[in-house]
């Protein structure tokens, strides 16, 4: 049996993404490119290129490499949206879209899916990104829904 190969890149190691991570290395084969800056950019295009999917975690700077290069190589990409990448609270000065600067530049990336863990970030990721909410799944998981 061939089992698809997945790039699985992300930026911090959290209990969520290495439940995620253990979660699909039951099924998929599982390339892990830890991203620590453009000292990554070579394990990312090789890990890219020899995979058939790229499943990312935040939608920030690393993703939006992933996503670029999974484009390049023809390979499917899925952003999850975690919070931080997502939001945009004045009152807490919390979220990347409170300074332009910093907003990630996954949002306007063709054929990448983005999966949000909560319904309002699908609103919240359109209003802020100009994005329409259709664009964005939500689940309660960090895999996509089916809908």
């Amino acid at each position: 049996m061939n089992r698809r190969r997945i790039a699985f890149v992300f930026s911090t190691d959290s209990s969520f993404v290495e439940i995620d991570r253990r979660l699909l290395s039951h099924t998929y084969t599982v390339r892990p490119v830890h991203w620590r800056g453009k000292r990554s950019i070579p394990s990312l295009v090789g890990a890219v290129a020899r995979s058939d999917l790229v499943f990312a975690w935040f939608a920030l700077d690393h993703a939006y490499g992933a996503c670029r290069l999974a484009r390049l190589f023809g390979r499917k990409s899925v952003v999850v949206v975690g919070g931080v990448d997502a939001a945009k609270v004045p009152e807490l000065e919390y979220g990347v879209h409170l300074h332009p600067k910093q907003r990630g530049k996954l949002t306007g990336t063709p054929g990448s899916f983005g999966a949000t863990s909560r319904r309002y970030r699908r609103v919240s990721t359109s209003t802020d990104s100009g994005r329409t909410a259709d664009r964005a799944r939500t689940s309660s998981r960090s895999a996509p829904s089916t809908k």
